[in-house]
């Protein structure tokens, strides 16, 4: 079983052969909303964590973007690309699966980071920069 939380970790981005042809299947065969539902589910995981108090899901809420990512992931490995998940599998092992999944995550993520509301959001923090000092 894929193990959610290796979906993060920096080191997969040593993908094989393989599994880079998997990872760029999964990407391409995903929608946009599907995207979206993995960056919502990133961020389900995250507000786990006790000191991330900004997002709290009511249970239903958390069983239905488990079940979301559930049925992507499956119809991504099961359906849509399955032969190269397949090869990915049988020459570069189960972590070829997560590796491929990590880049997918990433790719949803760069989709959402590049909207103009994003962008524009990530701008606001500079407002409450005081940098004079380091001038000074």
């Amino acid at each position: 079983m894929i193990t959610p939380i290796l979906i993060f970790k920096p080191n997969v981005l040593n993908a094989e052969t393989y599994t880079n042809d998997l990872a760029k299947c999964m990407i391409e065969e995903t929608t946009i909303s599907e995207k979206v539902n993995l960056v919502k589910w990133a961020v389900r995981l995250f507000g786990e964590h006790p000191s991330v108090d900004i997002v709290k899901l009511d249970q239903s809420s958390t069983i239905n973007l488990d079940k979301q990512i559930g049925s992507l992931v499956s119809s991504l490995l099961l359906d849509r690309c399955r032969p190269l998940a397949r090869k990915a599998l049988d020459y570069e092992g189960e972590r070829s699966l997560i590796t491929a999944f990590g880049i997918v995550s990433r790719a949803s993520s760069n989709k959402i980071i590049s909207h103009p509301n994003v962008q524009a959001a990530s701008q606001e923090w500079g407002k409450y920069l005081d940098i004079e000092d380091l001038f000074n």
